[in-house]
């Protein structure tokens, strides 16, 4: 489960981890998640790994930054990957 959230001074927080809600996101965690927009997620990956990092919202701070979650499987993940990387957008 995870929560990321955005300020108006574009600054993100996140919160995530593998688990069930009460038992990531205690009150502490919630007063961390300041902001005026966000987007929380609670599948758990049912293919490949269950890492806290795998865990969704995704964030990636290059160039930008930018968060996700989705509730799919990218069949085609691997040739996404190396499209990126030939077209030298490795940040994404």
């Amino acid at each position: 489960a995870g929560i990321i959230t955005i300020d108006a001074n574009n600054c993100f927080r996140l919160r995530k981890a593998n688990g069930m809600v009460s038992d990531i996101f205690e009150a502490r965690h919630m007063q961390r998640l300041q902001g005026n927009m966000g987007i929380g997620h609670v599948r758990y990956p049912t293919a490949g790994s269950s890492s806290a990092s795998e865990a969704q919202p995704f964030y990636v701070n290059s160039p930008y930054g930018i968060t996700l979650a989705h509730n799919g499987n990218l069949t085609n993940a691997h040739e996404l990957r190396k499209k990126l990387f030939e077209e030298k957008r490795r940040h994404i």
